[in-house]
């Protein structure tokens, strides 16, 4: 008896036996199979094997989904390696990986294989505004499109049938794989500087895999050698997989290599629609997208043809995911580039502190850019003492006085504050009862647009009240402040500046992000406050003085990669001023000015602080220089969390190694949490 063995998305890490019945599913094809009285959609792992179980255990296939398998043996092997590396069920894996149309049983559209060409001697007259878009984009292509081409390209169903209808697009034969010509490679404006030659030199004269470590300054052109190094690839005719921390760089970037490269290329990140990120995905899938551009969930896309992985901002945050799935896309693409024998870029002007450990192991490559391009200069780089100061909306007489200096001149200033709402604590003056969230251990933030206390953990919302509920006291006070009270702080002082705060609140909907950074380009709006959203990638012109009005939270924190992420982030944000010809000016605010790591950063000496870092990292045994694991522990109550890990820390014998210190178990830092 021989059964297939199938990837299923449950919370058990193991595959299932079912017997083929009447289909002859291939690995990597989808089947409909029943789970616990539900038809699901798995993944064909293994074919032709012994099960352990009698036959009258085992069910049939119901149905399979592909004739053709959807994912290869090698893309398989490396969502196997993701699954053994972060102890994540197979089929969870491939689920996180799939986009959600193709976890489901019905097909999502009939036309996944047409592709459209127009019709001979076609007229175009009484067209709509978006039928007219898709004659002309057709005109232009002068070939065969595929469906999933027009859908990533932003036509709808309703458009392409509106022509076909009309007889103006035909079906025809499927396109041909073609070789990206160096005609659609559009020649450069900018001519690369000796170092950032050096760097493309030698990626593409590495023809194996290898892991390049482009450590560049803020404005040095880093995008540049990746537009030069990504050519190179696409004329060889192999794809290329470009991965960015945020959403919210996308479309900057996209225009950037639209203006480059006359290639197909796909976007893949969350805030596309079902369909959208279906078709992007088939069209990397297939071969047939050039260049693939996304965020964090990108590095899941099957490319057979892969021949370049880019990692832009490698140091940032957002690449590792903290939820479901856990896992780090950068690790994760330099293990597919080793997988593949490709090259791998990792770009950043403050690279992690691993990184910088790796090159010094000698297990990455080294590239230096030192000079701004274009002829630009560094900021200047002043701290701000703000002991004994008096302050307006959190900012020092000096702070004012440079702003005032620079909007007058008819320039741009970003003030930088990474705590979006009015304030983060409400409480009472006269019993000192303070607003906390009653499902997470944490305080309401106060969002005054919206009268609405908010916890920024679970989001649970309710109203303010008038009184306090535990005195009644009217005397309700407001501590801190968030970048809602510090934009509308500088409309008060500075009446004549436009002021547009940028934060996950002003941008939540469709479009609004973009529509927000449109007008920060043009520098319509003088004063920008704005959290981490505005401190990386971004090029603003007319930006010349950068605030980080608080710098103090991260270096007292208990998370030992807090100050390395303070310290990045205030380079990053440093880095948007003084882009071009306009001088740059950036004020640090700190109530510890004499801060070894702070005077890294005015000195413009990221390299010494990764070296007092590392060192202390080294002391510590800390990351890179050592591991830790973390097992937690959810329950209802306190006890029953404490007492299991205690059971579990000397029930294990495995846990007493030599060499592997054990601490706790002890409370975490954020007790309760829902969400």
């Amino acid at each position: 008896m021989k059964v297939v063995k199938v990837a299923l998305p449950v919370q058990i890490n193991s595959l299932f036996d079912y017997l083929p019945g009447e289909f002859s599913p291939a690995k990597g094809s989808r089947v409909v199979v029943s789970f616990r009285r539900k038809n699901i959609v798995g993944v064909v792992i293994k074919t032709n094997c012994d099960s352990s179980l009698p036959k009258s255990k085992l069910k049939n296939i119901n149905m399979c989904l592909d004739e053709i398998p959807l994912l290869s043996d090698f893309y398989l092997e490396f969502i196997s390696w993701v699954s053994d590396y972060y102890h994540e069920p197979l089929g969870q894996v491939i689920a996180a990986a799939l986009p959600s149309c193709l976890r489901k049983i019905d097909d999502i559209s009939p036309m996944t294989d047409t592709c459209f060409r127009l019709a001979v001697n076609v007229k175009s007259k009484g067209l709509s505004k978006k039928q007219a878009c898709l004659y002309h984009f057709m005109v232009n292509k002068c070939c065969s499109v595929s469906y999933w081409w027009l859908l990533t390209e932003g036509f709808r169903d309703k458009t392409i049938s509106s022509l076909i209808q009309r007889g103006i697009l035909v079906a025809s034969d499927k396109t041909e794989d073609t070789i990206v010509s160096k005609q659609q490679i559009l020649p450069s404006k900018v001519e690369l500087n000796e170092e950032q030659k050096n760097a493309v030199h030698r990626v593409t004269n590495n023809y194996n895999y290898s892991t390049f470590l482009l450590d560049g300054v803020t404005g040095s052109g880093k995008t540049q050698v990746y537009l030069e190094i990504i050519a190179d690839v696409l004329v060889s005719g192999r794809q290329v997989l470009v991965l960015l921390p945020e959403i919210g760089l996308t479309p900057q970037t996209l225009k950037r290599f639209r203006a480059k490269f006359d290639v197909k290329i796909v976007v893949i990140h969350s805030k596309l629609t079902e369909l959208e990120r279906h078709a992007a995905w088939m069209l990397a899938n297939s071969g047939e997208a050039d260049l693939v551009i996304g965020t964090r969930s990108a590095i899941f896309t099957p490319m057979p043809k892969l021949g370049l992985i880019v990692v832009d901002e490698e140091h940032d945050n957002s690449f590792k995911q903290q939820s479901g799935l856990r896992y780090s896309a950068r690790d994760c693409a330099i293990m597919r580039a080793k997988r593949s024998d490709i090259n791998i870029v990792l770009g950043s002007a403050t690279p992690s502190l691993e990184s910088y450990y790796n090159v010094n192991q000698s297990r990455y490559e080294y590239l230096k850019l030192s000079q701004r391009a274009g002829g630009a200069t560094m900021p200047k780089i002043k701290i701000v003492d703000l002991r004994g100061r008096r302050l307006q909306f959190a900012l020092a007489e000096q702070s004012l006085q440079a702003i005032k200096k620079h909007t007058q001149m008819g320039n741009q200033v970003l003030l930088f504050l990474n705590r979006r709402g009015f304030c983060p604590v409400i409480f009472c003056h006269d019993c000192g009862w303070t607003a906390k969230c009653t499902r997470c251990d944490t305080n309401y933030t106060y969002h005054k647009d919206k009268h609405k206390l908010i916890c920024h953990l679970c989001n649970s919302q309710k109203s303010l009240c008038k009184k306090c509920p535990s005195c009644d006291s009217e005397k309700l006070h407001e501590v801190g402040i968030g970048t809602e009270k510090l934009a509308l702080g500088m409309q008060e002082l500075f009446p004549e500046c436009n002021v547009s705060r940028i934060d996950r609140d002003t941008t939540g909907g469709q479009n609004t992000f973009d529509e927000a950074m449109d007008s920060a380009y043009s520098g319509t709006n003088q004063i920008l406050v704005g959290t981490q959203m505005l401190a990386k990638g971004h090029h603003l012109p007319k930006l010349t003085l950068v605030v980080v009005v608080d710098s103090d939270g991260a270096l007292h924190s208990s998370d030992f990669r807090a100050v390395e992420r303070l310290v990045q982030t205030v380079v990053q944000v440093s880095g948007r001023a003084g882009r071009e010809s306009l001088a740059g000016e950036v004020i640090i605010q700190t109530h510890f000015p004499e801060n070894k790591f702070l005077q890294c950063v005015t000195g413009h000496n990221y390299t010494e602080f990764v070296k007092l870092s590392l060192h202390d990292r080294s002391q510590a045994s800390l990351p890179p220089y050592g591991v830790l694991a973390l097992l937690s522990a959810e329950a209802l109550f306190e006890k029953q969390a404490l007492e299991f890990l205690t059971s579990l820390k000397f029930s294990i014998p495995q846990l007493n190694l030599a060499g592997v210190s054990l601490v706790g178990p002890m409370l975490a830092a954020q007790q309760k949490k829902v969400g």
